[in-house]
C-alpha cells in the first residue's frame, strides 16, 4: 500500500515538473498562483480559509491545519469502502 501511494506521488511529481519546466520563464517568474490557475480555467469562488481540523497521523502525533498557515496545502481525501 504504501509502495503504491509512494509510485503515485513520484508520478505526480515527475509529471507537474515536467509542465513547470516546459511551460517556460513566463510562469517561473511569477509570484502568486493565481494567475497561473486562470490560465488553465480554474475559478477561485471564495478565498475564505479552510475551518481548522486535526488529524493523526502515521506516527501517532496530531497535525492542525492551522500549524500549515503559510505554506501550500494539498489535503487528499481517499477511502475504501
Amino acid at each position: 500500500m504504501r509502495r503504491l501511494v509512494a509510485v503515485v506521488l513520484g508520478a505526480a511529481l515527475v509529471i507537474g515538473l515536467a509542465i513547470a519546466l516546459t511551460r517556460g520563464p513566463e510562469i517561473q517568474n511569477r509570484g502568486a498562483a493565481g494567475p497561473l490557475l486562470s490560465e488553465l480555467g480554474f475559478t477561485v469562488l471564495d478565498r475564505t480559509p479552510a475551518p481548522d481540523f486535526t488529524v493523526e497521523r502515521l506516527d501517532g502525533g496530531r497535525l492542525a491545519l492551522a500549524d500549515l498557515r503559510g505554506h501550500v496545502a494539498l489535503i487528499y481525501f481517499w477511502a475504501t469502502w
